[in-house]
C-alpha cells in the first residue's frame, strides 16, 4: 500500500514516531514483537550505594543508559527508593544516555523535581559513539592540581551500566579495554525482552510499502515468521496460504515486495547477514531522521 509503514516496535504514549510519521503523509503503525521484564528494580539504589562506598572519593562517575527499558527501569527504581535522587545529586553523579531521543525520557524523569542531574551523551548515535564520548568526558573532567597523572585518575573511576540481559559488547568491551587504564565498569541487568507470542502480521497480499527494524531480535522474529518458524503467525492467512509462504525459504523473495529500514548499523548488519537489502539506514536514531529519510525515498515535498 502507498505511504505505509509499519514500525516493528511497541507503540509508546503520544508517539513521536507516529506524529512524525503523519506529519510527513504516511499511514504509520506498530506491530509489538517483544514485551519487557523487568528485575532487580530494587537492587539499583543498594548497588549504587554500594558501589560509591566502595569506591575512593569522588570516583564514581556515573550511571550509563544505552535503552529506554533501562530508563524505565531507573524512573521504577526512583518511584521506590525516594533517596536514589538525592544521592545522585549530592555525590554529582553524571548520567550518560545514548541519543536524544532516550535522553528526553531520562530528563521526563526528573520532571517536579527541584533539580535534575547533569545529563550528557545525546549527540550519541550508537553505543561505540556513547563509550568514545564517556571516555572523552572523564578525560576532560580529570585536570586537577594534585600532581596525579591522569591515568592514575581514570584508574579509581567507577560506572554502573544499567543493561538488558542481550546487551551488545561494544560499550563495555571499549570502556575496559583501553590501554593502561583501569576503568571499573559495573553492569546490572534490569530487564529481558520476552518474544510475544502469535505476532499478527498483515496478510501477504498486504504488506508495508516500508517496513522498519529496530534491533537485530527484531529481525530475527521477522525471518523466521517469513521461513513459518517460531510462534508466528499471519494476520487473518489461510493455512494454506500461510504454507505457500513458509515454503518459499528464499527470504529476499518476500522482503523485496517491501523497502526496508534498519534503525542503527547493527540493526542493518543482522539485516545483510540474512541476505536481506536494506533500502534505508537513517543517520540518526530518531524519528526525524527516519522520516526525513523516508520522505527523500519517495521523492516528495517535506511538509511544514
Amino acid at each position: 500500500m502507498e505511504n505505509t509503514v509499519l514500525l516493528l516496535k511497541n507503540q509508546q504514549p503520544n508517539d513521536k514516531y507516529i506524529s512524525e510519521g503523519k506529519l510527513h503523509g504516511f499511514n504509520v503503525s506498530c506491530l509489538p514483537l517483544f514485551q519487557f521484564e523487568y528485575e532487580n528494580i530494587d537492587s539499583i539504589g543498594d548497588i549504587l550505594q554500594r558501589m560509591i562506598g566502595q569506591a575512593s572519593s569522588s570516583s564514581f562517575s556515573g550511571i550509563i543508559f544505552t535503552s529506554p527499558r533501562a530508563i524505565k527501569a531507573f524512573q521504577m527504581a526512583m518511584d521506590s527508593d525516594t533517596n536514589l535522587l538525592s544521592i545522585i545529586i549530592t555525590k554529582n553523579i553524571i548520567l550518560y544516555c545514548l541519543g536524544e531521543s532516550s535522553s528526553n525520557k531520562l530528563i521526563k524523569c526528573f520532571e517536579g523535581d527541584s533539580q535534575c542531574p547533569i545529563i550528557k551523551g545525546r549527540e550519541s548515535n550508537n553505543a561505540k559513539e556513547l563509550a568514545h564520548f564517556i571516555l572523552d568526558d572523564l578525560k576532560c573532567n580529570n585536570t586537577n592540581d594534585s600532581g596525579e597523572t591522569l591515568q592514575d585518575h581514570l584508574k579509581e573511576k567507577h560506572l554502573l551500566y544499567l543493561c538488558g540481559a542481550t546487551r551488545r559488547d561494544e560499550l563495555p568491551t571499549i570502556l575496559s579495554s583501553q590501554k593502561g587504564l583501569l576503568l571499573k565498569l559495573n553492569e546490572l541487568i534490569v530487564y529481558k525482552s520476552v518474544p510475544i507470542p502469535n505476532v499478527n502480521f498483515p496478510k501477504y497480499d498486504n504488506l508495508p510499502k516500508w517496513m522498519v527494524f529496530f534491533s537485530p531480535n527484531g529481525v530475527d522474529i521477522i525471518v523466521n515468521l517469513f521461513l513459518g518458524k517460531d510462534n508466528v503467525k499471519y494476520n487473518g492467512e489461510k493455512e494454506e496460504e500461510r504454507n505457500s509462504v513458509k515454503n518459499d525459504n528464499n527470504n529476499n523473495n518476500i522482503f523485496s515486495k517491501m523497502k526496508i529500514v534498519a534503525i542503527g548499523q547493527t540493526t542493518k548488519k543482522r539485516l545483510e547477514m540474512h541476505n536481506i537489502i536494506v533500502n534505508k539506514c537513517p543517520s540518526k536514531p530518531n524519528a526525524s531522521s527516519l522520516f526525513l529519510e523516508l520522505v527523500r525515498g519517495e521523492g516528495k515535498m517535506t511538509k511544514k
